[in-house]
This record gives structure tokens, C-alpha cells and sequence, in this order.
């Protein structure tokens, strides 16, 4: 988990850095409307890019326990052998 956030952060602070010479990279000249709108476009997306990629992670996690983990009604002998299963 620590890896997912160190990533997410430091994928933020390039697309925050480096937002402007990509969009110019891609053709876009950097007094049109267009390139504004494109800068403010990655802005906004290096401030959500990490919130996505913890959710994922966070669903994919969940979902794991929820497959691993055989639920609580189960009796003890069935639970150790469904999770034993997996």
C-alpha cells in the first residue's frame, strides 16, 4: 500500500511539473486557448490520479478478504475448509 501512494504521489508531481512542456510536447502552442485548457486539465488530473489508485487498491484488497476469508455464518469446520480451498 505504501509503494501504491509513494507511486501515485510522485506520478502527481511529474504530470504538475512537467504539465506545460507535455502539452507543448503534443503540438500545442502555448498561447492558444487550447493549451490553458489542456494544463488545467492535467492539474486536475494529477490531483485525482492518486485518490483512483488508492480506491482501486483499497476494492482490490477488499475483494481478496472477501474471497479468502469465508463469512462468519459459516460453521468452523466448513470455514477452515473453504478457506483452505483457496
Amino acid at each position: 500500500m505504501y509503494v501504491c501512494v509513494c507511486v501515485c504521489v510522485s506520478q502527481a508531481v511529474v504530470i504538475a511539473a512537467a504539465g506545460s512542456g507535455a502539452v507543448q510536447l503534443w503540438g500545442l502552442a502555448s498561447g492558444t486557448p487550447a493549451h490553458a485548457e489542456a494544463v488545467s486539465f492535467l492539474h486536475v488530473r494529477c490531483v485525482t490520479v492518486p485518490f483512483t489508485v488508492l480506491l482501486l487498491t483499497l476494492q482490490a484488497s477488499l475483494e481478496c478478504m472477501r474471497v479468502l476469508l469465508p463469512p462468519a455464518w459459516m460453521p468452523a469446520p466448513e470455514r477452515v475448509r473453504t478457506a483452505c480451498t483457496y
